[in-house]
């Protein structure tokens, strides 16, 4: 009960009040505030949509208590000689709030979907081998986000990646 008389609801970015000694189950800490703990989580970080230009990029994406994910890069043409890349970008937020890479695809030039998996003690797959799947042997980041970098003759493909992020 809060100090109002009424049932505390477990929500996001809770602050540490006295009610939390009753919460504080099946929350994580995150050094600010606590957040509920959540299953596997569903996501878009880039639409399906016809795109120009060299780079695409997903806003940041917050991973609240997950260990990994999994990654679907779906690929259709968009113009004559266009190659694709995928990375997962990790974001230093406690120093510089700059992006390293923790995951990089070769470059596809073939259509379809591809899917990579990010996740700490996977085998993680040689570069030549991550046409249309692969892994990282990585934990993933609080905040992170995703980017698709296009080169060839022709900027325009259309293309849009989801994820799964997993406990």
């Amino acid at each position: 009960m809060s100090d109002s008389g009424y049932p505390v609801v477990p929500s996001d970015s809770k602050t540490n009040d006295p009610a939390m000694q009753v919460l504080a189950h099946g929350l994580h800490w995150n050094e600010t505030t606590w957040d509920r703990n959540r299953g596997n989580v569903e996501g878009v970080a880039l639409t399906n949509a016809i795109r120009t230009g060299a780079t695409a990029q997903s806003s940041d994406i917050v991973n609240y208590n997950h260990r990994g994910a999994m990654f679907t890069l779906n690929y259709s043409t968009g113009g004559t000689s266009n190659l694709i890349m995928m990375r997962v970008q990790g974001k230093d937020e406690a120093l510089s709030d700059t992006y390293y890479n923790i995951f990089s695809t070769v470059t596809l030039s073939a259509t379809g979907s591809a899917s990579y998996t990010v996740y700490p003690g996977v085998s993680a797959g040689a570069a030549a081998a991550l046409v249309s799947s692969g892994s990282a042997n990585h934990v993933l980041p609080r905040t992170f986000r995703v980017q698709v970098i296009q080169s060839g003759t022709s900027l325009t493909a259309n293309f849009g990646v989801g994820y799964s992020m997993i406990v």
